[in-house]
């Protein structure tokens, strides 16, 4: 891991993504850990290793501005912060992505996946597999989850819900000026910020 991590930094990029492995259902790597083939990784091990990449790349000089994104001062990704401030995404192409909000709720669908069933539905009409609707409390919610994601946080200018107050009292967000920011313990364990808000 900080193996990689120095032969990363000395290519001198801009920007960094270094996510923590997870399984997810349906892929490869997931059937090759169910068939024993790849040994499970321990959290606490992914813990260190994310440990590891905080210091190593604040050393140098890499500011960790999202869970699992570090970038040079002012190199930050405008895509991820897009993404992550919930701001209009038009997405084009198999398997594209998009969202949409008036302010309150939102919208958010998926192109069919597959590039040759894509090029038959963009025959007929457009090639949207499914989507959902977000009501306004959901939509709302999930704004501030993945605010919280990253070190901008949410402004404070309105009372703050009881669920962030007791994430506050257990070390996972503070108040920085008028903003609820993570922690650095928060970033780390940002999925019981997830949990108390969705």
């Amino acid at each position: 891991w900080l193996e990689t991590m120095k032969k990363a930094v000395e290519l001198a990029p801009q920007h960094l993504s270094c996510y923590t492995l997870t399984f997810e259902p349906g892929t490869l790597l997931t059937r090759r850990l169910a068939q024993g083939k790849l040994p499970p990784v321990e959290s606490d091990q992914q813990w260190e290793q994310l440990d590891l990449a905080s210091k190593f790349l604040a050393d140098a000089g890499y500011c960790r501005y999202e869970v699992s994104n570090w970038s040079q001062p002012g190199r930050e990704s405008r895509h991820n912060l897009a993404y992550w401030g919930c701001e209009p995404v038009y997405g084009a192409g198999a398997g594209a992505h998009s969202y949409a909000t008036d302010g309150s709720s939102a919208w958010r669908w998926w192109d069919v996946a597959l590039p040759r069933d894509y090029i038959a539905a963009s025959a007929r009409a457009l090639p949207v597999e499914d989507g959902e609707v977000l009501e306004p409390a959901k939509a709302r919610a999930e704004a501030t989850m993945l605010a919280l994601r990253t070190t901008r946080g949410i402004s404070v200018k309105q009372p703050i819900p009881k669920a962030l107050r007791d994430l506050t009292g257990a070390g996972l967000l503070e108040v920085s000026g008028d903003r609820l920011v993570p922690t650095r313990r928060g970033l780390d364990l940002h999925n019981q910020i997830a949990l108390a808000l969705l």
